[in-house]
């Protein structure tokens, strides 16, 4: 019986030390400047989808063979003045979306997936769609927010 005793104790010390340690590691993991916000998807019929979609100045881009983009600091890029903001779409539905910044395609998700886009600091409009076979589709956005300097914002798309 004390033997007993003394295992559930031990057991109890354990999974509480384990507890703690993986909590503060986790919340070691989350930046300071991080934001999220939750856009409600908003669903157009399909006789109303025929028409031009305000938000999508551009659709998916192709690659010019001549650009040269610098790549962000986060991915071994060099500092120029003030750093960029990440900006994440966490895509908590069933279904691909199409993510759109400050009206160009940014990709496509998967369900349940994340995707990730740095932007220079300053004035930032996410949208995003997803469209379906019948010709319906369902929106979130467009919202905009100023995006400053190492700031993560995090804008989770539910139904």
């Amino acid at each position: 019986m004390k033997s007993k005793t003394i295992f559930l104790i031990t057991i109890s010390v354990v999974s509480g030390f384990l507890a703690t340690l993986l909590t503060s590691h986790a919340a070691a993991q989350t930046p300071d400047k991080t934001k999220t916000i939750e856009l409600t998807s908003t669903r157009v019929a399909k006789g109303n989808a025929k028409r031009s979609d305000a938000n999508i100045k551009h659709g998916e881009m192709a690659n010019n063979p001549t650009a040269k983009r610098g790549a962000p600091p986060t991915k071994g890029g060099k500092a120029r003045g003030a750093s960029g903001c990440r900006v994440q779409f966490d895509n908590s539905t069933d279904l691909y979306i199409k993510v759109y910044v400050d009206g160009s395609f940014r990709g496509t998700m998967g369900p349940w997936d994340d995707s990730y886009v740095y932007v220079l600091p300053g004035i930032t409009k996410v949208y995003a769609r997803a469209d379906f076979t019948d010709g319906s589709f369902r929106y979130w956005g467009p919202k905009e927010y100023d995006c400053g300097t190492d700031e993560y914002i995090n804008f989770r798309m539910v139904l």
